[in-house]
């Protein structure tokens, strides 16, 4: 798997890395995933707008129809996180993905649904991420999406792109 953006993604890079200036919100979405990643020793993320967009047109999906869940064949890696009440922020929502990894077989690796978000927040290979954040006018949750680039939890390739935290050394 290439880890870049098809080819026609690189004027939008060099725009953005031009122009586009992120959000204290974005800031604190990126900085959080590269602060968990950081512990597993794989590469920081890039913020894109090119994702941010298709996370907002996710999130606004899932606040107009109040349908939590994954469309059929993704374009990216996807996390979703939604709650009613208080406003979540973004640590919110990255706190309870990475808390996953209490269930994660890292000797084995491979894919589990109870484990899909802490294994695509982690995951090696993706190197791009977007996120954002609507609300359900109808039953006030707040619906929270983040998309990365490459995707993440391809088959085969977990114990290469999710190692195990390196402060942290217990076995299962």
């Amino acid at each position: 798997m290439k880890n870049n953006f098809p080819g026609y993604f690189a004027p939008l890079i060099v725009l953005f890395t031009l122009f586009f200036s992120i959000t204290k919100a974005e800031e604190d979405c990126l900085s959080g995933h590269n602060y968990y990643r950081s512990l597993h020793g794989v590469p920081e993320l890039e913020y894109h707008p090119t994702l941010e967009k298709y996370a907002m047109k996710r999130a606004r999906y899932m606040a107009m129809t109040d349908i939590f869940a994954h469309p059929p064949n993704l374009p990216y890696g996807e996390n979703l996180y939604w709650k009613s009440g208080r406003v979540p922020t973004c640590k919110n929502a990255l706190d309870s993905w990475y808390k996953e990894y209490k269930l994660y077989n890292f000797r084995s690796g491979g894919f589990s649904s109870a484990t899909g978000h802490f294994t695509q927040m982690i995951w090696r290979d993706s190197q791009y991420l977007g996120c954002a954040s609507a609300k359900s006018k109808r039953t006030g949750r707040i619906y929270i999406a983040c998309n990365y680039y490459p995707p993440g939890n391809v088959r085969g390739q977990f114990k290469e792109n999710v190692p195990y935290n390196k402060y942290y050394y217990a076995y299962d």
